[in-house]
């Protein structure tokens, strides 16, 4: 709010609480000599009373703001008062109605016939006091009319000069475009809220909602794996070691198995030599298959003998093929459209 703003805000404000107590005079006389107020005494009435409101509004909201006594609804209502909007509405509703009383009011005082001629006032003879005592007040009440009729227009001419500038200023900025207002916290500058730095102690541990929760006991989640005897994560008493974990080295899964039946353990593990070979291990399947006798029962029509201990398997490929060594032809059936 610039100087000149302000200071027409406090003009007008301080007209229209003079024109709202000369109203109040002239519904107190009427009261008393005609019975009641006037039609267009109580539209006065009425119209000053929304200045003064509106004025107070758009005048002591933004003072008291900027001196950080606000609160916490204040500064809403003032980044409300700010909008463009809310001042069409707010000079609008000033100008349109404070003309509609000034010019009511000024038609008014110059046709009332009390003030020109006491004697043809309509209300002489209705009067609820003398008749002497009522014509000797009329001027006075002329008097108030007249001054009620120039606050007014004093009223509406200050209404008018912040429409200019409000205006003018609206101008200004749609010429310089949009602009981004810089940050206001919600509650105000002087509010201990959220947004205030957080001071020693605000924040410990002890508030923090996740600081107690249950961490992640592998132990109790999977009764099963005991971390205190050494074994590694995935790992069982019947088969340390399965996935490779540490400590343990390399065990033969189905070594009792072999002890059982007299079996050796045909291919070495990888440790033993130092790295893998593709190629079967010297003495596979040496050993005499104590399963033989019973497989021979088992296939009394089969005219192929059972494989021999010195059995080894072939990678020639080639012995699969046509005769003569060379790979074995097949003919593409050719498709017939």
């Amino acid at each position: 709010m610039t100087k000149i703003t302000f200071w027409l805000r406090i003009a007008s404000l301080l007209l229209c609480f003079l024109a709202l107590i000369v109203a109040i005079v002239a519904a107190v006389f009427q009261k008393k000599w005609i019975g009641g107020p006037s039609g267009l005494t109580g539209f006065l009435l009425f119209a000053t009373v929304a200045f003064l409101l509106v004025s107070a509004v758009f005048t002591l909201v933004p003072v008291l703001v900027e001196r950080g006594s606000g609160g916490k609804k204040l500064p809403e209502l003032d980044r409300a008062l700010r909008e463009d909007r809310a001042g069409f509405v707010g000079n609008g509703f000033c100008l349109i109605l404070g003309a509609i009383v000034a010019v009511t009011q000024t038609i008014s005082t110059l046709t009332a016939p009390a003030c020109k001629d006491v004697n043809k006032d309509p209300h002489v003879k209705s009067s609820t006091g003398k008749e002497d005592d009522y014509k000797g007040a009329l001027p006075g009440f002329c008097n108030t009319k007249r001054a009620e009729t120039a606050f007014l227009w004093l009223t509406w001419i200050t209404f008018l000069a912040l429409g200019v500038l409000f205006l003018l200023e609206f101008k200004k900025s749609r010429k310089a475009g949009p602009r981004i207002p810089p940050f206001v916290h919600p509650g105000g500058a002087s509010d201990g809220g959220a947004f205030q730095p957080l001071g020693d102690g605000e924040f410990d541990d002890d508030d923090d909602p996740h600081a107690h929760a249950q961490t992640y006991d592998q132990q109790q989640r999977y009764p099963g794996y005991d971390d205190a005897a050494g074994t590694q994560p995935y790992e069982t008493p019947m088969m340390p070691g399965r996935y490779g974990g540490g400590g343990g080295g390399y065990s033969n899964p189905v070594s009792n198995i072999e002890a059982r039946y007299g079996m050796q353990h045909a291919q070495p593990p990888p440790q033993q030599y130092g790295a893998y070979d593709p190629t079967p291990a010297s003495g596979y399947n040496t050993t005499p298959n104590p399963f033989a006798d019973a497989l021979a029962q088992a296939q009394p029509l089969s005219s192929n003998a059972p494989p021999t201990a010195g059995y080894r398997p072939s990678y020639d490929y080639g012995a699969y093929s046509g005769g003569g060594g060379a790979p074995a032809q097949y003919e593409v059936p050719q498709r017939r459209y």
